[in-house]
């Protein structure tokens, strides 16, 4: 009887392909920590600007004035709008929608805003964005920081309303 020669993988042969394997495996954990970050970020950003949108496009079609208010420390924002402008101007309740409610960032994606800049007088405690029925809005930038270190600058156009996002650090100078 002739000898078969043997095919197939030593024990140690596959256990360096294995080790190897690891070590990939190890190196590729980081990148993709990252990358989840930056996605959970960029989500709560564009939740962020969605929101932005529809107070402007509700503000528009139900011809009221809306606003998008912000807690800082809470890290949340929610509209509200001006249901009864003549008889009770400048009053505004929480805008109810089977669509939206109130919405919190996530802790792993952002911390609360960096800044809030160019926004009225009377909205330094509990800042607000509003969006008037005649399409315009009132000019806002905010920069809202990752616990990564990213920052993301969210730009409000006061004519119409529109909104442009960075992914750095932007300021008045730098446009």
């Amino acid at each position: 009887m002739s000898k078969r020669p043997q095919s197939g993988f030593t024990l140690i042969e596959l256990l360096i392909v294995v080790a190897i394997i690891v070590v990939l495996a190890g190196m590729m954990v980081p990148v993709l920590q990252s990358s989840w970050t930056r996605a959970e970020s960029r989500g709560a950003v564009t939740r962020v600007t969605n929101m932005m949108t529809l107070a402007a496009s509700m503000a528009a079609a139900e011809g009221q004035t809306f606003r998008l208010n912000f807690s800082p420390q809470a890290g949340r924002f929610w509209l509200t709008w001006e249901p009864e402008p003549l008889e009770n101007p400048g009053v505004f309740a929480a805008f109810r929608s089977s669509r939206m409610t109130d919405f919190r960032l996530e802790d792993t994606a952002l911390i609360p805003w960096h800044e809030v800049q160019g926004l009225p007088e009377d909205a330094l405690d509990t800042p607000y964005i509003e969006f008037r029925p005649d399409g315009t809005a009132d000019r806002a930038t905010l920069v809202l920081a990752t616990n990564d270190g990213g920052r993301w600058t969210i730009i409000l156009s006061p004519v119409t309303a529109s909104v442009r996002i960075f992914d750095f650090d932007i300021t008045e100078e730098t446009l």
